[in-house]
């Protein structure tokens, strides 16, 4: 009866050795895959395009700012005046 057993759990490790096998070769492929690369491109645009982006608002939050503290003394200078 064990050595039925033994044979039973040899035959099950020979598959998920195989199976295993099989899934890194398809991982494998799947990252060096031309979509994968594709795909991975893409992303880097996207992130330059971004982070582009980000310092143009940055910019534009800085040039508001000024802006607005200007305003904001000319309207203090104006205050006073009518005091």
């Amino acid at each position: 009866m064990s050595d039925k057993y033994y044979w039973m759990w040899r035959e099950e490790k020979k598959k998920r050795q195989e199976v295993e096998g099989e899934n890194t070769i398809i991982k494998g492929i799947g990252n060096n895959s031309p979509e994968m690369k594709l795909m991975q491109k893409e992303v880097e645009a996207l992130k330059t395009q971004l982070y582009a982006d980000n310092e143009k608002a940055q910019r534009r939050i800085k040039e508001l700012e000024q802006d607005n503290k200007i305003k904001d003394e000319e309207i203090g200078r104006l205050y006073n005046k009518i005091r």
